[in-house]
């Protein structure tokens, strides 16, 4: 978080809590059984809990600032020189059709961590766990938005993947790869229907599929 999209955290946190007292209050002053009590509180939890967990999302998507493709590639270079240890992984179409993409996103971060020149003592990861890797790890939820180490990683795939992108648009002139990097955009769409697949689409992916039959 920032300083800003901190404190407005806190004080919808606050306020949040204020309301589940105030609630709670009113429903020790009014005639219930036990069990009509117990059960007013209980939603009164679950409710306050889902309307935090609401704000904080919402707090925590409106503070980060996006960077443009120009300061990816200026931090993309920082990074690399000040980081003890980096790796980036790539998975080959041919695995994630027989695979899934699921199980390939687990095991290119348990390969990226297994190829560190320097051995990581604590793993965080963006969403998902790692299942059967040594080191003790985390799933950090919109861990790119609040952990400066998968913010960095983020980073080190995102212009990675674009300049295999802009390598492949000279490639393949035609499907204007380099402008959305892959993405089934109407454009890509457009694109795929009108010269044919390639070998570098992933034939197991629904939109794919339609279009091969």
């Amino acid at each position: 978080f920032n300083t800003g999209s901190l404190l407005v955290t806190s004080i919808a946190v606050i306020t949040s809590m204020l309301f589940i007292i105030g609630c709670l209050y009113f429903v020790n002053k009014i005639f219930l059984t036990n069990t009509q009590e117990i059960l007013v509180k209980f939603i009164l939890l679950v409710f306050t809990a889902l309307v935090g967990v609401y704000i904080i999302d919402k707090v925590v998507a409106f503070k980060v600032p996006l960077l443009d493709k120009d300061q990816d590639k200026d931090l993309f270079e920082l990074i690399k020189a000040n980081s003890l240890a980096y790796s980036i992984i790539e998975i080959s179409v041919e695995e994630i059709d027989s695979l899934g993409l699921h199980k390939c996103n687990i095991e290119g971060m348990r390969r990226a961590v297994q190829a560190l020149d320097a051995k990581a003592d604590y793993v965080l990861t963006d969403g998902y766990s790692i299942p059967g890797l040594s080191t003790p790890n985390l799933a950090v939820w919109k861990g790119d938005q609040v952990a400066i180490t998968i913010s960095a990683a983020s980073i080190l795939a995102k212009v990675h993947r674009d300049r295999i992108m802009i390598e492949l648009d000279k490639k393949y002139p035609l499907y204007g790869l380099a402008n959305h990097k892959g993405y089934i955009t109407a454009s890509h769409t457009a694109a795929i229907k009108e010269f044919g697949v390639l070998p570098i689409h992933r034939k197991s992916f629904a939109n794919i599929a339609a279009i091969t039959g």
